[in-house]
């Protein structure tokens, strides 16, 4: 389903071509492998606006430890107090917080039960990517 039919989330794509626009690095981190990956970001056509696409199982470590998210830090050059990280799970948001990163808690349906607990955890909270375009996050 994740390879063949899943689509973006509502502002995803305009959200994404605005930052490439703006000059800045795009990176996917996810737990999800290439096999699903790599064919859903092409399908959808925002492939080719990252800079790197990572699984997780590029580092061999899950997004639920905050060594990952200075191994991709590493990577890019940067510190992880200078990354944002988007997420719409609340343990990913709270990971990657503890690692340094700025983050943006996106809104899930699937996780309705999380909502105020994303808002208070995330530096900025949004329904929808497209809440973001124009505005600076940090």
């Amino acid at each position: 389903c994740y390879r063949d039919k899943i689509v973006l989330k509502e502002g995803v794509f305009d959200y994404l071509n605005y930052l490439k626009g703006e000059g800045y690095s795009l990176n996917v981190l996810t737990a999800s492998p290439h096999k699903m990956l790599d064919p859903c970001l092409k399908r959808n056509g925002v492939w080719e606006l990252f800079d790197n696409v990572w699984s997780t199982d590029d580092f061999g470590l899950p997004k639920s430890d905050t060594k990952i998210y200075h191994e991709v830090a590493e990577k890019l050059g940067i510190k992880t107090g200078d990354a944002v990280f988007f997420d719409d799970n609340i343990d990913e948001i709270k990971t990657a917080k503890a690692s340094g990163m700025h983050t943006v808690g996106v809104y899930d349906a699937s996780a309705e039960s999380f909502k105020d607990d994303m808002e208070r955890e995330s530096d900025v909270y949004v329904m929808s990517l497209s809440e973001l375009c124009g505005k600076e996050i940090k």
